[in-house]
């Protein structure tokens, strides 16, 4: 797992609440240039800027080394003559920040952006569900308690990001389950799938469980406990097409487990044999905020 994540494709769709042109930045092989905004970078997507490597978990690229924090991004040339390319930027906020990296000698090494941010709320991320089966567990269920799971879902669903660690990186895949929320009976989780990928990613379905430590007696990495959590109540997707990302909505029943237990959100592949688990520690799921 990693705390943040830079993405580098060439086509994704997004939906965005503002755009700013910050024109063309400059950059060379002796100098690093600072971009600085407002709120916190979401991704970074670079024309070409092909990732080349992976060094201690982390992506190295062929063309502008990056490091991505918080409201900071600081860039690199790696080599000189590299043809001009794009380069765009998505911060919390729902703001889209676009332009032109040129490799020449930089004189400004200092970009200060957080005056431009426009002042806007990011508009509901619901909408990227409209065309999509939306599959629904309400076989005899409470038409107010539909309505409750559903606005509540719907509010998890709208909010900025709240967790970044949970979350993995497989290939052209991101897997991120960044906003969680719980009342009485039920935890309400949003989940994303990036595709940065040429290929669709069929999802066979999306497993929650809580894992309890060994079982006492048995010998190490044998057996564990598992209790899987059906969900009361989902917006989903089966399909995830190439270069797109999808939020899908979940409401499961709340189930404690011991101080060593985890849970886990686990997704299997349609057709493969891939399948790719983020966990969260019973001290993560302790600190999950409450409807009020």
């Amino acid at each position: 797992m990693r705390k943040w994540f830079i993405i580098n494709f060439f086509l994704l769709p997004i939906a965005t609440s503002a755009q700013v042109d910050i024109g063309k930045i400059e950059i060379c092989t002796q100098y690093t240039v600072t971009l600085m905004f407002a709120t916190d970078i979401e991704f970074v997507i670079f024309g070409n800027n092909p990732m080349i490597d992976m060094v201690d978990d982390m992506p190295e690229y062929e063309n502008y080394a990056i490091f991505q924090r918080d409201k900071t991004l600081i860039l690199k040339a790696n080599k000189e003559n590299i043809p001009s390319t794009s380069i765009n930027i998505m911060t919390i906020d729902g703001t889209l920040w676009y332009g032109f990296i040129e490799n020449k000698e930089n004189t400004t090494l200092f970009h200060d952006f957080t005056k431009r941010a426009p002042t806007v709320f990011p508009p509901s991320t619901l909408t990227d569900l409209d065309n999509d089966k939306s599959k629904m567990q309400t076989d005899g269920m409470d038409a107010q308690k539909k309505n409750d799971y559903e606005s509540k879902l719907d509010h998890v669903m709208i909010q900025f990001p709240e967790y970044k660690k949970f979350g993995l990186i497989s290939g052209k895949l991101t897997f991120m389950v960044p906003n969680i929320m719980n009342d009485t009976e039920n935890m309400y989780i949003k989940v994303l799938i990036n595709n940065q990928s040429g290929n669709a990613f069929e999802i066979n379905s999306v497993v929650f469980k809580h894992v309890e430590g060994k079982t006492k007696g048995i010998k190490k990495n044998q057996v564990q406990n598992e209790e899987r959590v059906m969900p009361v109540f989902e917006k989903s997707v089966e399909i995830v097409e190439a270069y797109s990302k999808r939020e899908l909505g979940y409401v499961l029943p709340i189930f404690s487990t011991g101080k060593d237990g985890r849970f886990v959100v686990q997704f299997v592949e349609n057709k493969g044999t891939r399948n790719y688990q983020i966990e969260l520690s019973s001290k993560d799921m302790q600190k999950i905020k409450v409807f009020k």
